[in-house]
């Protein structure tokens, strides 16, 4: 609905471009709804103060300016990070698991976005529920970088690891509006 009073004298209330906010309409298209197109109608047809007239998709005004249209702005979600890693970090030869040799670690992982978009990357470092023997956790967020790039973050030392406790990490990627979905988890 748009109430913008438009086009009654030249003077007083000149003729101008009314905009309408559809976006749940182009969403719902997006997500696969049946297209059945737009209709701009008067809120009353018979009330000469709602009365309204529009310009058609076969006026042409030259700019472009006049003609309606539909403007849409869309974003994909950025892509789920590739390639963790945590350094410095040494693999143990005897069990295979790995492990951190700093309490402020640096966290990396690759970041793509579909649209091209500078990328960053949020790192969660939560306890290992198989462990259980902290309630250490940590979020942060890298600056951002080029698509396909790899996002870096070290952990501060104000949030410094705890020593000797069992910890796993995970990153999802942000492209300044939505964030992707989570990678699973590395301990």
């Amino acid at each position: 609905t748009n109430t913008a009073a438009k086009g009654y004298s030249s003077t007083d209330c000149p003729a101008g471009t009314m905009n309408f906010d559809i976006d749940a309409i182009v969403q719902a298209w997006a997500d696969g709804s049946s297209n059945y197109g737009l209709r701009i109608a008067g809120a009353s047809e018979t009330d000469s103060y709602t009365w309204r007239r529009f310009r058609s998709a076969n006026y042409v005004s030259g700019d472009g300016s006049t003609e309606p249209h539909l403007t849409v702005t869309y974003n994909s979600y950025p892509a789920k990070p590739s390639s963790l890693a945590i350094s410095p970090s040494q693999v143990n030869a005897y069990n295979g698991n790995r492990y951190v040799t700093s309490l402020t670690p640096t966290l990396s992982a690759k970041v793509t976005d579909p649209d091209g978009s500078n990328t960053k990357a949020q790192f969660e470092i939560t306890a290992d529920p198989a462990y259980a023997d902290t309630t250490y956790t940590y979020t942060g967020t890298s600056s951002a970088v080029s698509s396909g790039s790899t996002a870096k973050l070290t952990v501060p030392s104000a949030s410094a690891l705890p020593a000797g406790k069992h910890l796993r990490y995970r990153v999802r990627a942000y492209d300044a509006t939505d964030y992707g979905s989570w990678t699973g988890y590395t301990t």
